[in-house]
């Protein structure tokens, strides 16, 4: 499936391909139809590297959901 990744703090939005979640006990997968994107996460992905402490970085974007369920599984 796609995602929409920073996958580097100063960089830029990529598509990516992702693996497929499977929801666990409990859970719910939803298919996303439509996401907005937030321009805090533009803001937070300009602050330079040496403020964050993590030496990789992987972030999903989406705001503003718009999905159905896929799959439900009891527990």
């Amino acid at each position: 499936m796609k995602a929409v990744q920073y996958t580097e703090i100063g960089g830029r939005l990529h598509i990516t391909e992702v693996p497929k979640p499977t929801p666990g006990p409990g859970e719910v997968l939803l298919k996303m139809t439509a996401a907005g994107l937030c321009h805090s996460d533009e803001y937070i992905m300009s602050v330079p590297r040496r403020r964050f402490s993590r030496t990789s970085f992987r972030r999903h974007s989406a705001m503003n959901l718009q999905a159905s369920s896929q799959s439900l599984v009891p527990g």
